[in-house]
This record gives structure tokens, C-alpha cells and sequence, in this order.
């Protein structure tokens, strides 16, 4: 595993204070965003190697040539079929793995009590002299039965959720991604504010009123894997110093951010008076991979999009971070100078900073890959896997349709 990297004091070489573009002097806050966007762009380089095989195995699934190559063939008038069997192979990978992970029938998961031998031999003793169970067995009996009975309420609770949050969906987009780009993750659980609408009648004038609730509940997400740059120096999640996640936001959506709790305000009003493509220099989006599948499928470059790009970031934060960032219930452990938080942040401007929810400082995400890769976290799918089989096949097509066509030619020419 990589050391983390110090944090910078908010002071430039020679003692000189660290300035923005503005030449205002940066706070250590200000100078933590300037550090994750500079980290941010690192392994998003890094990444471009693999952004640049998953664009190759798109092409593959979807049975596309590039433009180069139509313009070969077109100018010597050779064939350019694209036998579709990578997209065959993928999509019969996928639906196996969804029937044995996401049966539609069952759960692929459950809840039951763990057994105690202790009590459930306790619960089977006899009392010799009435053949009943002794006192000690019923009580052991009643514990084994509340157990039961709390892990069968936990698992309709925990089905509800998932029912409603679509987690079989989710698990299966997690799948497709994997077969075809090697790499499927899943983000959960978190929490979304669901906003639900009710009728109620007023107990004083008897009137029908709307109401509007805003409920909290746990949600399990797919992540696309364009979206997800972990620390490109580990092998495993578990071995990533920290990871970014990258969402897409509207104006709207950004304005609504001063209004939930742990926001800074004035960083979201400094974000909304931003032109939302100046948040998409951190990823050099005239040549991210995004406008390539973007192009695929003949849409235009998303250089003209008008969202906003805001990132997710899991990992150490200096704890004077969360001292200037107002976070309460510290560890009053002065050899502690780092504890794993979130930031969300957008280009250099930092929104909100919060403690690691989990207290096993676990992150929310869950990497599945068709086919590991030794030394990325990142795998090989489906595509990458028979690239060799798909050239074959299109070479053999080719030159048959070829050779047919050349045969027609001559036999034409004979027959004047």
C-alpha cells in the first residue's frame, strides 16, 4: 500500500501563502481541494490506459469498426463485416451470473440466527423424573425463538429496502458492466431522501390537505466504472489509500445543496455562479473516455454539456481539515493526525467534509470483475478475453465475401 500523502501547508515556497487564481490567499481548506484535484488528475492519467481497452471492448460488444478502418476498406473495396459473436459470448456470461446471483425466484441472501451449541443442547435437556424439560431447557428454548423471530423481522425489513431501492436491478447493471468492461461496483448502503405525497384530513376544518414528507432510506446504487477512479496503485479495494467517485449534477441540483445539512453555503453559491463546464477540466474532458462512448452510440462531445461535475472522495483527511471544516467529536488522540472521511468537492472548491459514517472505516463500494487483472484493481472482460477469436472471425468473413466477390468479378468478365 502507498503512504498517503502529507497535506501541504497552506503556504507556498520561501513562506509565501498558497493563491488562487484570483491571487486570494487559499485556506487549508482551500488548499486541501487544490490537493485532491491535483491527485484526482494523477490517477485519472493513470487510468487512461485502461479507459482506452474499455473504449476497444465497447466497440467489440457493439460490433463497430473504427472509422479508419471503413475508410480502408471503402477506398481498396474490401469488406468490413463485423460478425457479432463478442457480443453473444458477453451477454451469455452475464445471464449465467444473474441467474445464479440474482435468482428470480430467491433471495440471494438471508438472516438466520447463529447457532449457540451451548443452548442448544441446554434447550434439549429432560427432566428425568417428569420426561419434561427442565427449567433451564424452556428458557434456553425462548432465547433460540426470540432469536429467531428478530432475524425473521430483520430480513422482511432488509427485503423491503432492497425492494424498493431495486437492488436486483442494480446488481444486474453491476453484472453487464462486468462482462463487458471487466469491471462491475456497487455502492451501498447509502442514504437517499425520498420525497413521498400523501393526503391527510385537517382534525380542525375536516378539509382533504396535501402533504409532502422527505423520508431518509438505505439504497444500494450501481457505480459506472467510467465514473469510479480508486487509488491505481493497489491491486484490491482493500488496498486503495483512497478512492473518487464522480456524479453528474444540474444547476438545480446544486442550488439544492445549500439547503441540506453539512453543505458550506457560500462554496455552493461560488459553485452555482460557475459556468458547469469550467467543473470539467479535472478530468481533460476533450479526451476523456465519456465523449468516446458518447460517440459510439452518435451523440455529441459532452463538452457542451451543462452539468456540473462534483466528486466523491473516500480517504485520510489531516485532521486540521476537520477542525477548520467545524467537525465535532474529534479524537482527542494527539498522535492521530489523519482519520478517513468524505469530501465532496467540485474542480478546487470544497462543499462539505464529514467522518467516515462506518466505524469499521469501511468505504460503501463493492468491486466484482470478470476476470482479475495482477496488477489493477480494475479486470478484464468478456471482450478483451476473445478479442483474438472476434479478429479471426471477421478476418475469415471478410475474406470469403471477398473471394465471392472477386469470383462474380472474373466470372462476369469471362462470360463477355
Amino acid at each position: 500500500m502507498m503512504p498517503s500523502p502529507r497535506l501541504p501547508e497552506p503556504m507556498g515556497s520561501g513562506g509565501q501563502p498558497v493563491l488562487d487564481d484570483q491571487g486570494n490567499e487559499l485556506s487549508m481548506l482551500g488548499a486541501f481541494g487544490s490537493e485532491l484535484q491535483n491527485k484526482l488528475r494523477d490517477n485519472l492519467r493513470q487510468r487512461r490506459t485502461i479507459e482506452t481497452r474499455w473504449v476497444n471492448d465497447m466497440r467489440r460488444y457493439q460490433g463497430l469498426v473504427t472509422d479508419s478502418e471503413l475508410k480502408s476498406a471503402a477506398d481498396q473495396g474490401r469488406s468490413c463485416v463485423f460478425v457479432k459473436y463478442t457480443r453473444t459470448k458477453a451477454d451469455s456470461w452475464a445471464a449465467q451470473m444473474n441467474d445464479m446471483l440474482f435468482p428470480s425466484d430467491d433471495k440471494n441472501w438471508g438472516i438466520e440466527p447463529t447457532p449457540v451449541p451451548k443452548l442448544s443442547k441446554l434447550a434439549q435437556q429432560i427432566d428425568q423424573a417428569t420426561q419434561q424439560p427442565t427449567p433451564e431447557a424452556m428458557k434456553a428454548q425462548q432465547i433460540l425463538d426470540e432469536a429467531r423471530k428478530r432475524a425473521e423481522a430483520m430480513e422482511r425489513e432488509i427485503d423491503d429496502v432492497l425492494t424498493e431501492c431495486d437492488y436486483p436491478a442494480e446488481g444486474r447493471r453491476c453484472i453487464h458492466y462486468a462482462a463487458v468492461l471487466g469491471t462491475g461496483i456497487l455502492k451501498g448502503p447509502q442514504v437517499e431522501i425520498f420525497a413521498t405525497a400523501r393526503y391527510e384530513q385537517d382534525p380542525g376544518t375536516g378539509e382533504w390537505v396535501g402533504v409532502v414528507e422527505e423520508i431518509e432510506t438505505p439504497v444500494v446504487r450501481n457505480v459506472y466504472p467510467w465514473d469510479f477512479v480508486p487509488d491505481m496503485s493497489a491491486r484490491e479495494l482493500r488496498d486503495c489509500e483512497f478512492a473518487f467517485e464522480r456524479h453528474y449534477m444540474t444547476r438545480k441540483q446544486v442550488r439544492k445543496l445549500a439547503g441540506i445539512s453539512g453543505y458550506d453555503k457560500a462554496a455552493v453559491r461560488k459553485l452555482a455562479a460557475l459556468d458547469a463546464s469550467e467543473t470539467h477540466q479535472t478530468t481533460e474532458d476533450g479526451l476523456g473516455l465519456y465523449n468516446e462512448l458518447r460517440g459510439l452510440s452518435g451523440l455529441e462531445q459532452n463538452h457542451r454539456d451543462n452539468r456540473f461535475e462534483v466528486w466523491e472522495y473516500h480517504g485520510p483527511i489531516d485532521i486540521r481539515i476537520l477542525q477548520e471544516a467545524g467537525i465535532e467529536d474529534l479524537p482527542e488522540d494527539e498522535s492521530l493526525t489523519e482519520i478517513d472521511g468524505i469530501v465532496i468537492f467540485s474542480g478546487d472548491i470544497v462543499l462539505k467534509v464529514m467522518l467516515n459514517p462506518f466505524d469499521t472505516e469501511e468505504w460503501p463500494y463493492s468491486v466484482f470483475v470478470c476476470e482479475p487483472d495482477e496488477a489493477c484493481l480494475f479486470g478484464y472482460g468478456i471482450p478483451h478475453l476473445c478479442a483474438n477469436s472476434q479478429d479471426i472471425l471477421n478476418t475469415a468473413w471478410r475474406q470469403m465475401l471477398d473471394n465471392g466477390a472477386d469470383t462474380r468479378h472474373i466470372q462476369a468478365i469471362l462470360g463477355h
